[in-house]
């Protein structure tokens, strides 16, 4: 299992490095309408054009997208790698 880690405690990192920066506009924002999950992209390397998708709630907010995030992708994740949640 790959394509996505876990930075912190409040944030994940998905890596969607294929996906052109459009596709990645209409992910963030079927994740926010569907599920609201906060999320944005970043420029990880602008030479290669990779951006991942970074699922973040800052450490004191009411904003827990990171937790919805959590719940919606575990039943998906096998046994031997739930700990990495």
């Amino acid at each position: 299992m790959a394509d996505g880690s876990k930075q912190s405690n409040y944030m994940y990192l998905l890596y969607t490095c294929s996906f052109t920066i459009d596709e990645h506009n209409i992910l963030i924002d079927i994740l926010l309408k569907k599920f609201n999950i906060q999320s944005f992209w970043k420029y990880a390397n602008v030479k290669k054009q990779l951006y991942p998708i970074l699922v973040i709630s800052k450490k004191h907010s009411t904003n827990n997208s990171h937790l919805i995030f959590k719940e919606l992708i575990k039943p998906y994740i096998i046994e031997s790698m739930k700990y990495k949640l």
